[in-house]
């Protein structure tokens, strides 16, 4: 997922990263770099396709780097308070 104004992931380092992974699929949301912050909607709806993808499947996770959503970017009703 990338933000449309990310100052940290340009839309040229695109190509490169599907160069490298094939199997790499990029959502771009209309946001900066905090994507979740920025425009949760967004964020929701371009994670929902892919959590629905994946959901009671088993996934194959060759060449997969990582997925990363980091809870101290979102609202707080969002994370989790039972640690």
């Amino acid at each position: 997922m990338r933000g449309t104004r990310s100052d940290l992931y340009a839309a040229e380092t695109v190509p490169k990263m599907k160069a490298a992974n094939p199997r790499l699929q990029v959502v771009e949301v209309e946001a900066g770099h905090n994507i979740a912050g920025e425009n949760p909607q967004g964020f929701i709806a371009a994670l929902r396709p892919f959590l629905a993808a994946v959901e009671g499947k088993a996934m194959d996770t060759r060449g997969i780097d990582h997925l990363a959503i980091v809870a101290d970017d979102m609202p707080p009703r969002w994370t989790s308070t039972r640690g």
